[in-house]
């Protein structure tokens, strides 16, 4: 599976986000500055528990600067959602004894928005297409698409990356 490494933006977005909550004094001018600093992104990024190995690019970089800054409003509000989604997300991928760092996926896929659809038709929190949602049990007909449920779309998004990891040993 080849991983999306806009996640690891996200990921330094939170931790650089949840470190300016928690100093309620420090201005976005002050976090814009730390980004100007590459070796400080770079040590955050490292420090960061992942299932694999983190790479500090230019475009990783970009990613975070984006997030920290112009769209600093969205992420607020997906941080805000992290309360609401991540324990589900731990709860199923404690069950099938994944790393819980997966839970930061659906950031990137829906912005924890479980109602989104993509322009291929992918929907919900961790963006399923159809065929797969339905190959896990998830149901989706004119009336009901489960895929936009949290507990029943998570528990398949789980199970299908344990498949997936069944099947090449490698995030």
């Amino acid at each position: 599976m080849k991983f999306p490494w806009t996640m690891l933006a996200i990921v330094m977005c939170l931790s650089v986000t949840l470190q300016a909550f928690n100093n309620p004094n420090e201005s976005l001018a002050s976090i814009e500055e730390a980004f100007s600093n590459e070796d400080v992104v770079a040590q955050r990024l490292s420090s960061i528990a992942l299932p694999l190995e983190a790479r500090y690019t230019n475009t990783v970089r970009d990613n975070i600067r984006r997030y920290v800054t112009n769209g600093y409003r969205d992420s607020e509000y997906m941080l805000g959602r992290t309360s609401m989604y991540f324990p589900i997300f731990e709860h199923y991928l404690r069950i099938y004894d994944l790393p819980s760092s997966l839970k930061y996926l659906p950031l990137i896929e829906s912005s924890l928005r479980p109602r989104v659809v993509s322009p291929a038709g992918a929907t919900g929190l961790w963006q399923l297409v159809s065929s797969t949602a339905q190959s896990y049990g998830l149901t989706i007909n004119q009336y009901v698409d489960e895929r936009m449920d949290p507990h029943k779309s998570t528990q398949a998004a789980v199970r299908m990356l344990a498949d997936l990891y069944g099947d090449f040993k490698d995030w």
